[in-house]
């Protein structure tokens, strides 16, 4: 599951980085924003003040590629796990207390927020969300499960769903449907 921001070693971090870039090959410019989110994530962790001064950087060349270059919006105090795959990214808005688990998908027009009061979402491992997607509240989405183009989803949703429209409901569940 997801790793806390700049909790890791060197090694592990480097491991992050390099997923991160296998990912999203052929997209050099995410490639490049999430290289600095890894970086500012890193540097967040450290003391000293080398690391607080790199730190400084990191973010704000992170946040202003991010925000001004790709209007992608994830605070690096978020939980983000190795591999995370960013298609197109434009108007993406991730909640700063969100977690996303390891080789999840995003794309553009996609909110992943909280409800007032509440808290944000968890997407585990392998989650597929489309395009203009809004996935708000304490709610979990469950391994391999995927989120269709412009649903709400307003509840958690149990491991290998396809989910679509608004409000969100679950039009498959894989592998309890299907003939194996």
């Amino acid at each position: 599951m997801a790793t806390q921001p700049g909790g890791g070693s060197v090694v592990s971090e480097s491991v992050q980085l390099l997923e991160d870039v296998r990912a999203n090959r052929g997209r050099p410019h995410l490639q490049f924003a999430l290289l600095l989110f890894r970086l500012a994530q890193a540097s967040r962790a450290r003391s000293g003040l080398l690391a607080r001064t790199s730190n400084v950087v990191f973010t704000a060349a992170y946040r202003a590629y991010s925000l001004s270059v790709l209007s992608l919006d994830i605070p690096i105090s978020t939980t983000v796990s190795p591999g995370l795959v960013i298609h197109h990214g434009m108007g993406l808005v991730v909640h700063n207390n969100a977690v996303i688990g390891r080789g999840v998908t995003l794309r553009q027009n996609t909110t992943i927020g909280a409800k007032s009061g509440s808290g944000a979402p968890k997407l585990l491992d392998g989650v597929d969300v489309g395009a203009n997607s809004v996935i708000i509240g304490n709610i979990t989405i469950g391994e391999n499960s995927v989120v269709g183009a412009g649903a709400v989803v307003t509840m958690s949703i149990p491991r290998n769903s396809i989910v679509v429209g608004n409000p969100a409901k679950i039009v498959r569940v894989r592998g309890l449907d299907e003939s194996q």
